[in-house]
């Protein structure tokens, strides 16, 4: 019976080391501090084996670890600045207001993604609906590649929320939902959760009466 022990003992004592070895190699840049739980198994004859930290704590951090990672938000790597009303270039004044000749500017961010540059024009129309024109700069003058408003999750065809809700597996509250036009005819759907208003962490593209989940960020 010992010797069944000691070998049970020296079995552990590799998964414990292995363990150990990846813990420091996930928590230890990150400033964790050692953490000393001991675990006392004790059988008829004696106790035989008190080591600290376990190794199902180990593992339940890791994997807290990784999850956390595996969920976060998109990430918003825009660099935004306002821009005075007086300041619009002409040129996209013009564009926004032939699209719309009711349009009235509010609130001008220039909006610097890469190599890409938006001014994203904010307004409203006679009917008082706030939208916004999302305009890209390029060689040949500005375009308008968006057209944006602020919509209720029940304005959302049921077949998109019915993608979100399939992937939003924490059942995270939507807190504001962007419909975006594009040039396509397609529709964007940004959807934003509670805690998380800087970027969306879920988009829906509709086309053609088909919806599908994004997998990345649309490119405006």
């Amino acid at each position: 019976m010992q010797r069944t022990y000691a070998r049970l003992q020296s079995t552990m004592g590799k998964i414990w080391d292995a363990g150990l070895s990846f813990f420091y190699f996930i928590f230890a840049p990150k400033g964790f501090m050692k953490m000393k739980i001991h675990f006392t198994i004790t059988a008829n004859y004696e106790a035989f084996m008190t080591r600290p930290v376990t190794l199902s704590l180990i593992l339940v951090m890791a994997l807290t670890a990784c999850s956390q990672q595996a969920e976060a938000p998109r990430a918003n790597a825009d660099v935004v600045t306002e821009i005075a009303l007086a300041d619009v270039p002409q040129s996209v004044q013009a564009l926004v207001t032939t699209a719309r000749s009711d349009f009235t500017m509010s609130e001008v961010l220039k909006k610097e993604r890469g190599d890409r540059v938006y001014y994203d024009v904010e307004g409203e129309l006679a009917s008082g609906e706030e939208i916004e024109f999302d305009v890209l700069m390029t060689a040949s003058g500005p375009q308008i590649v968006e057209i944006q408003r602020d919509i209720l999750w029940t304005q959302v065809p049921a077949d998109a929320r019915a993608i979100v809700d399939s992937a939003n597996k924490d059942g995270l509250e939507v807190v504001r939902v962007i419909e975006s036009a594009q040039t396509d005819s397609s529709i964007i759907y940004e959807i934003f959760i509670a805690g998380h208003k800087s970027a969306p962490r879920f988009e829906v593209q509709v086309k053609e009466g088909q919806s599908a989940l994004l997998p990345e960020r649309w490119e405006h």
